[in-house]
């Protein structure tokens, strides 16, 4: 609670951020083995998370922002995200650019891009476009795959989105080596969980040493 990223370059420690619209970025630096996961709302969005998150990551591991690897998960899309005039002036007094990633619709109200928002500012930091990947999926178009506050409200669930760097052995050295799927359930009055493993061009690079691991609710609507 009250933390919008966490970072980490140890191994075999699986870094997450809960959702349900918001953001969710995972950064991953192949040369010094560290990730990070963001939890990116439109006002975390509009003061520089992003930006922040990546500059932290320079500080700790000494990571340069044009090695990164960078996933952009599910989140609510341009077309569902109609946003109140002081939304739209909030981004533009903060240096995005609001001809980008907002637009009036026929409603009269502005919608904005966040998914646009996050490209901008990764690029602002020196990610290379063709290793910043974004999901494109909306949740609150996707309800029902996905937790969305504005579709359910508030108190909907929260899906988490994470990743982490696995270990193994060969000949007394150690290596990295991809992530497995998995699922598993959680003691208490938490309902199970399903960490899926998403395909192996995700990054476009066969090489990488991380998978991103979406962890999925799907006790929900009386499914189990």
């Amino acid at each position: 609670d009250g933390v919008d990223a966490v970072m980490t370059d140890c191994p075999s420690v699986a870094i997450a951020v809960s959702t349900a619209d918001c953001v969710p970025v995972l950064l991953y630096d192949a040369l010094h083995r560290a990730c990070a996961a963001v939890h990116a709302g439109w006002r975390g969005m509009a003061r520089h998370i992003v930006r922040r998150s990546i500059d932290e990551m320079v500080n700790m591991y000494g990571t340069v922002p044009s090695d990164l690897y960078v996933a952009v998960g599910p989140s609510i899309g341009p077309d569902n995200f109609e946003v109140g005039d002081e939304v739209v002036q909030t981004f533009d007094s903060e240096g995005f650019d609001v001809n980008r990633i907002a637009r009036r619709y026929p409603s009269g109200r502005f919608h904005i891009d966040l998914w646009a928002a996050a490209v901008e500012e990764l690029t602002a930091c020196g990610v290379d476009l063709s290793r910043i990947e974004v999901a494109g999926i909306c949740t609150r178009a996707h309800d029902w795959e996905f937790f969305s506050a504005r579709s359910l409200g508030f108190h909907s669930g929260r899906f988490l989105t994470g990743i982490y760097l696995s270990i193994k052995k060969v000949l007394g050295e150690k290596i990295q080596e991809p992530c497995r799927p998995c699922s598993f359930r959680l003691d208490g009055p938490f309902p199970f969980f399903c960490a899926v493993r998403l395909s192996r061009g995700y990054f476009r690079e066969p090489n990488r040493t991380a998978y991103i691991v979406f962890l999925l609710l799907l006790v929900r609507r009386g499914r189990r």
